[in-house]
This record gives C-alpha cells, structure tokens and sequence, in this order.
C-alpha cells in the first residue's frame, strides 16, 4: 500500500474519506526506569479510501471520553428524530 501525505491532501482541498481502522489496546506493566503499571493506550490506524493511513496513540481516557460524547451525540440525535415524528 502506497502512502501519501495527509497535508497534501487537505492543501487540495480534498477531504479524506474513511476506509478503516485497526486499533490495540497497549499496556506497559514496567520499564527499565519505571517499576509500576502505566496508563493503557489506544494504538490507532485508521486508513482512508485515498490510501492514506494515519497513525496515533491516544490514552485509554480519551477513548473513553469521545466514546460519551458520541453517546451523547447519538442520544440527542434520536431525540431530535422522535420530536419530527411526533410533530
């Protein structure tokens, strides 16, 4: 898979388009330096139609933090579709 530059994409104007995602939970249990458990991560891969793959680590907190605000989202979503069937 050829990859390209996220930026040349957006100084075309073009927005990308999701294609997918692959994604893993990290744990380190220690280091060298650090004899305790750390935070989780999240490892994201997410790849576009365009064959752009962009990569990130985001903290478990995070994830858990856009996962309420999609719920919330998608809450008030339903809501807002009752209320024009109902009207």
């Amino acid at each position: 898979m050829q990859q390209k530059s996220i930026t040349s994409q957006h100084q075309q104007g073009k927005p990308l388009t999701y294609g997918g995602c692959q994604w893993k939970v990290n744990v380190v249990l220690s280091t060298n330096y650090v004899a305790k458990v750390l935070r989780p991560e999240v490892q994201l891969e997410i790849y576009t139609t365009e064959n752009v793959r962009i990569r990130m680590t985001v903290p478990v907190d995070k994830i858990e933090e856009l996962r309420r605000q999609v719920a919330s989202l998608l809450r008030q979503a339903q809501q807002i579709e009752c209320v024009s069937y109902i009207n």
